[in-house]
């Protein structure tokens, strides 16, 4: 058994393999937004909503910075928002708790980057295992020559139960 256990291939992790690349990369991307908001807010500790309002794609380390830990709770405190948009009630509200709380004056930015570490190896998790999950699944489908589509080819879910669901709140 100890002579099998010697002569076996180092073990490849494909999603290992997949989401360094990823991950180096978001991290990169990352650090140059932290740098384009420590400059808007003058060492994080000046927010407007405007600027929020106008940078939705800063709700992630925005949220980080305001010590809200999940989207739950952000939407509980300031209302539903998105990286795509934020309103202005919602910015205002953000604002007020980013400035209260002042995060320049008690974190550094090498802090504010490895808080933000664990969401950016999740979200790479996500979209890799997606990836991944997918493409195993279209070659299982393809093998056995099973017709599908892919999420980006259809605007809704097709198929017999949706379609009779779809026809009974029409004819009501």
């Amino acid at each position: 058994m100890k002579e099998w256990e010697q002569t076996r291939a180092v073990p490849f992790d494909v999603e290992s393999a997949i989401t360094k690349g990823v991950y180096l990369l978001l991290r990169e991307r990352t650090s140059q937004l932290l740098t384009e908001l420590e400059e808007a807010t003058a060492g994080f500790v000046r927010f407007t909503p405007d600027y929020i309002r106008e940078n939705p794609r800063m709700l992630p380390i925005l949220q980080r910075l305001a010590n809200i830990s999940s989207k739950a709770e952000l939407k509980k405190r300031i209302g539903s928002v998105s990286d795509n948009v934020v309103s202005s009630r919602a910015a205002e509200k953000l604002a007020e708790i980013l400035n209260v709380g002042q995060p320049g004056n008690t974190f550094h930015r090498s802090e504010i980057l490895r808080s933000i570490e664990p969401t950016l190896e999740g979200i790479v998790r996500d979209l890799v295992g997606r990836v991944l999950l997918e493409s195993i699944v279209a070659k299982a489908l393809d093998d056995a020559s099973v017709p599908y589509k892919r999420e980006s080819e259809y605007a809704h879910l097709e198929g017999v139960l949706y379609n009779f669901q779809r026809r009974l709140c029409a004819s009501r």
